[in-house]
């Protein structure tokens, strides 16, 4: 048996809630209509983060905090709306990603 990499969390606790995350092989399986190719998608009604498993696990890390970032926003709708600026949303999961990686703080 292999040990849980701790950069690949089936839960994670979000502002008090639980999200199952699960991980997928092919990006299309990430989007849970198969309409288009996703590096994740959250469903903050089902509790539920899908993540592309991507070769880079930086990429991966990423692509998580990028949607716990849409968890949080949807949590602080009126008062936080990352949502409405994808872009922006995007860079400060690039950002935080980078961050904590570079300075030791998590391994991918």
């Amino acid at each position: 048996m292999t040990a849980k990499h701790p950069m690949r969390p089936s839960t994670l606790v979000i502002m008090g809630k639980t999200y199952a995350v699960t991980y997928h092989a092919k990006s299309c399986d990430v989007d849970p209509d198969g309409a288009s190719s996703m590096f994740g998608h959250t469903d903050v009604r089902e509790k539920s983060i899908r993540i592309h498993d991507c070769a880079d696990p930086v990429e991966r890390f990423d692509s998580l905090l990028h949607e716990v970032l849409h968890v949080v926003s949807w949590e602080m709708r009126g008062v936080l709306d990352l949502d409405e600026n994808h872009h922006d949303l995007a860079r400060l999961a690039a950002t935080l990603a980078d961050t904590l990686i570079r300075n030791g703080m998590v391994t991918p």
